[in-house]
């Protein structure tokens, strides 16, 4: 718990998901990986997956995804806070789209293949 003394000798209380008190819920953040239309893949961080998912699907996403439209969701990893999910997010989209592909398919195990995939003869 953190405590801030304002201008006026307020109190302000804010309780943060670091050490959240018995029966409090902890917020998950996702980071999330996305295949999209012509082989690109988009990399992003959300509270819930598949509701941004739909956001992208729906054109009200990312600029990128509105140009290219995602077709799967490919790789996804829990993270306990934003924090360590933009952190992932950094490293994740430092690598090459081969990484990031060698990256989803250690994940997914060589059963799954990728809509792209899929569609190569």
């Amino acid at each position: 718990m953190l405590v801030f003394v304002g201008r006026h000798g307020i109190l302000f209380f804010q309780t943060t998901n670091r050490h959240p008190a018995k029966g409090m819920s902890v917020k998950r953040w996702y980071l999330y990986i996305l295949e999209c239309e012509g082989e690109r893949l988009y990399t992003g961080i959300s509270t819930d997956v598949e509701s941004r998912f739909a956001a992208h699907v729906k054109g009200t996403g990312a600029k990128f995804t509105r140009a290219f439209k995602p077709l799967a969701i490919l790789y996804r990893e829990e993270h306990s806070d934003r924090a360590s999910a933009s952190a992932a997010e950094a490293r994740i989209k430092a690598l090459s789209a081969a990484e990031k592909r060698a990256l989803v398919a250690a994940a997914q195990g060589p059963a799954r293949k990728s809509p792209a995939q899929r569609k190569r003869p």
